[in-house]
């Protein structure tokens, strides 16, 4: 979970590496955290039920698919992995020492 002043968000499954995944968040002074209906633009898998397990690689699929035939870079990057995960750790220093952190996000390549 992250936790600052204007956001609270926590993408979770129910166990670890299992689905499905749950948006949870808070905004300005809420004092708990709610979840969030993912909106419509960002289902690309119509014909898999949302809350079972191959819908998150389905959707991932279909990502990838979609890149492929329109030559476009809409899919995540192992860079944006590395990225994410660099985040992350940021996140966790700085929830740990107090202090703010940072992380790099040059290329990999």
């Amino acid at each position: 979970m992250f936790i600052s002043p204007l956001v609270a968000l926590n993408v979770m499954p129910p166990l670890p590496r299992a689905a499905p995944l749950t948006l949870k968040g808070a905004r300005g002074g809420a004092t708990r955290v709610v979840e969030l209906p993912v909106p419509t633009q960002y289902r690309w898998v119509t014909d898999v039920e949302t809350d079972s397990i191959p819908y998150n690689l389905a959707q991932a699929y279909a990502r990838v698919a979609d890149d492929f035939f329109n030559g476009t870079l809409t899919a995540p990057t192992f860079d944006d992995a590395v990225t994410r995960h660099r985040m992350i750790d940021a996140i966790e220093r700085t929830a740990t020492t107090g202090r703010r952190s940072s992380y790099n996000t040059r290329s990999l390549g």
